[in-house]
């Protein structure tokens, strides 16, 4: 996604975020930080890089965490736009 496409998408309008890069939305934006630090823990009690594929995918319950993020937040951004 461009963050031509996220602005449009009105993906920031609900907070005070400067950047609406998938990176932002997955690794920053304060409005996902609940699923964030679920999954950030999970992946340090794992001992694992919670956003480096090739970490995540030495334990199922990590790459599993990672996938459940990224789909609710994709999610919520989809019901925000009604699309």
């Amino acid at each position: 996604m461009s963050p031509g496409y996220l602005v449009h998408a009105h993906a920031g309008s609900r907070d005070n975020c400067t950047s609406q890069t998938v990176d932002h939305l997955f690794r920053e934006c304060p409005r996902f930080g609940k699923l964030r630090l679920d999954h950030e823990f999970l992946c340090g009690h794992l001992g694992l890089s919670p956003y480096l594929l090739r970490s995540l995918m030495r334990k199922r319950p990590a790459l599993k965490s990672y996938t459940d993020m990224v789909n609710s937040i994709l999610s919520d951004l989809k019901k925000f736009n009604n699309t």
